[in-house]
């Protein structure tokens, strides 16, 4: 985790942007169903709907569950510059509504980094709560909490999810 957090540091340093990638799971993407079926170093796609400009290959995800057990679910890097994608066909199963899947809509490719399961960091742990909207440029005080937590929640651990 350490050195996982500390390259992430030096790439916010070196002017990578950091964002938050929110699901709604009761309305529309069940993501913590979807997380269950990822590890490290796979790969899906992000619907954009905001920041179309802004979000770029090179950038940071933090994956977002809103709701009662609301906050960062999992790290993934932004491995592709916003394009019209269809959602892959593993992950298009966790939409609720049937005429949001497999649709071409402006997405990014993303590679998960970190999976943090039953250890994800709560919203209350942030004092962040859900918004409306897709995706949130993640404040440099954000990140600054957000990586203290982290450090904070593993240091004990010897081997990571």
């Amino acid at each position: 985790m350490g050195k996982l957090l500390a390259e992430l540091d030096d790439r916010v340093n070196s002017g990578c942007r950091i964002w938050y990638f929110q699901a709604h799971p009761k309305t529309k993407y069940r993501v913590q169903d979807r997380l269950k079926e990822v590890t490290v170093g796979d790969t899906d796609v992000w619907e954009i709907n905001q920041h179309k400009k802004e979000i770029v290959s090179g950038d940071i995800a933090l994956i977002w569950s809103c709701g009662e057990k609301s906050g960062i679910y999992a790290l993934a890097d932004i491995i592709s510059n916003p394009e019209m994608l269809v959602d892959s066909e593993d992950s298009t199963k966790h939409y609720i509504h049937e005429e949001d899947k497999l649709q071409k809509r402006l997405r990014v490719k993303i590679r998960f980094s970190l999976i943090l399961k039953n250890k994800y960091i709560a919203g209350e742990e942030l004092r962040r709560k859900s918004l409306q909207g897709t995706n949130f440029r993640v404040t440099e005080s954000e990140w600054l909490n957000i990586s203290k937590v982290l450090r904070k929640k593993f240091e004990s651990l010897s081997l990571y999810e």
